[in-house]
């Protein structure tokens, strides 16, 4: 090494000292930039999500049925999916569009179910949705509620699902459930929805719909078949 090679090399040396007790002399803390890439006071966040606002802020669910109007203990229901429902069936009817109606529970949008519980010589079971679990990774879909095990899979029955829910705010809420043949569903004892699907091009036929009414008056609903016939729904809405 020649000489002027080792008093460049020196410089370097020197530089970097004089850098590196600059650097030291500052706090250690905060977010970033002290170059020592130490940060003990710094407190990042570590979870990110989305902060709903409506209907499902501060949303809470349960299974069975709660001791009051209020939730309790009840969890906080996380991504908008109700992961924990009451399953009551299978009932098996004769023919699944002409039996669509058919209530084998005498009052099935009346029900207020606990786990255990028996109703028409069937008993409310437990259904859960699968936990996120944050050391699997590449998941293809989205987790949602299997009912074949409780229920099995056969062609030409029925069966129910059902969950407490608990809104602070209240307000409108998109529900999106993916089904084949027919689907029902009630809030507060009210049918909210209603469709009866025959086999087609798609397995798994999705709707969904949304308005806002900003008077009291009657809903139709209006489908029209391919082969040019239509069925009306009607049915009425009161504003408070």
């Amino acid at each position: 090494m020649s000489q002027r090679t080792f008093a460049r090399a020196s410089q370097c040396v020197l530089l970097f000292l004089v850098a590196a007790s600059a650097f030291a002399a500052e706090p250690i803390g905060g977010w970033r930039g002290n170059g020592t890439g130490i940060w003990k006071e710094g407190n990042p966040p570590l979870v990110w999500n989305r902060l709903p606002r409506g209907a499902i802020e501060g949303l809470r669910s349960q299974p069975s049925k709660p001791a009051g109007k209020e939730p309790g203990e009840a969890p906080l229901v996380e991504k908008g999916q109700i992961r924990e429902w009451l399953v009551l069936g299978p009932f098996p009817v004769a023919n699944a569009e002409k039996d669509f109606d058919h209530d084998p529970l005498g009052g099935e949008s009346a029900v207020q179910p606990s786990l255990g519980e028996k109703l028409a010589a069937r008993e409310w079971q437990l259904a859960k949705v699968a936990p996120d679990d944050p050391n699997v990774f590449g998941e293809a879909g989205i987790p949602w509620l299997n009912l074949v095990p409780q229920l099995g899979f056969a062609e030409h029955q029925l069966a129910y699902a059902h969950a407490y829910l608990f809104s602070p705010r209240g307000g409108s809420a998109r529900i999106v459930a993916d089904h084949s043949w027919g689907l029902k569903a009630w809030v507060n004892g009210k049918e909210v929805f209603s469709a009866d699907f025959e086999p087609a091009v798609s397995a798994n036929p999705y709707i969904q719909f949304k308005f806002k009414a900003t008077e009291s008056g009657p809903v139709v609903l209006t489908w029209t078949d391919d082969d040019g016939s239509t069925i009306v729904g009607e049915d009425s809405i009161k504003v408070l």
